[in-house]
């Protein structure tokens, strides 16, 4: 009987050895695999937010500053019957406009929205000066001297402050177009360096999500795979060592009873 009792005790201790490990190796796993994640993570804000900067920049040194500068110095006008009328057929702000459309169209799945803005002149708004979507005339283009509130875009007005290059730190989920997306912003400026005006780039983080999704997908498949492989090895292991000590128990009882 006592060494009946030794070899129950033995198993015992066989199993919860077994569960120890398959927990020790799923928690190592699971750790890898979030480290994993998140350096991804890190990794693609890094790349969007460097993609935005350098297409940021570039489209503030693409625009015309004299055409800018004479679009925003008209700003007065709206307020004029036919002013905004007039301004929004006017050469430059067609010219303004279609050279937004056209650095958009460089890579229009990654380039949501390309703007012209300045700041209004109670510090606490912003007038939209120029849009890529208004020669479509679409209900998403911002109509020359349309106001907003500038306090919604913390980046936004640091750019204005600062008259430099701001990005925001991450993409924010846009309720009305149901998507993910990060504006960066960069002052336009003329030759002598004066202050014209502010370019404005919205981004789709659509293949951001899409590629975490995918290393998600990947992530949970290899996870419940290694899950499966560590439960196999268990087994076999718990049979390899709890095999010598059940052949032994059968024996003895068969001792007992012949």
């Amino acid at each position: 009987m006592n060494q009946t009792s030794t070899g129950k005790k033995y198993h015992s201790l066989v199993r919860k050895v077994m569960a120890l490990f398959v927990a020790g190796a799923l928690g190592v796993a699971l750790l890898i695999i979030v480290g994993v994640v998140l350096n991804l993570y890190s990794l693609l804000m890094s790349d969007i937010r460097q993609r935005l900067g350098a297409f940021c920049r570039f489209a503030s040194i693409s625009l015309e500053p004299d055409a800018c500068s004479r679009l925003v110095s008209a700003l007065p006008r709206i307020s004029q019957e036919g002013g905004r009328e007039a301004l929004s057929t006017s050469a430059d702000y067609l010219s303004v406009s279609a050279r937004l459309a056209d650095l958009r169209s460089a890579d229009p799945d990654f380039i949501r929205y390309a703007y012209l803005f300045t700041r209004g002149p109670d510090e606490g708004s912003v007038f939209y000066i120029a849009d890529a979507d208004a020669l479509a005339i679409g209900d998403e283009a911002s109509l020359y001297g349309e106001e907003d509130d500038l306090s919604a875009y913390p980046a936004m007005e640091a750019a204005l402050n600062g008259l430099k290059l701001e990005l925001e730190k991450s993409l924010t989920y846009d309720q009305t177009e149901g998507l993910w997306s990060m504006s960066a912003y960069a002052p336009v400026v003329a030759p002598g360096g004066a202050y014209v005006g502010m370019v404005g780039l919205d981004v789709s983080g659509e293949r951001f999500t899409q590629s975490l999704r995918q290393v998600l997908t990947s992530s949970a498949l290899l996870f419940g795979l290694g899950l499966i492989i560590l439960v196999v090895i268990s087994l076999i292991m718990f049979q390899s060592l709890s095999r010598p000590i059940t052949t032994m128990l059968r024996s003895m009882q068969d001792l007992s009873t012949g």
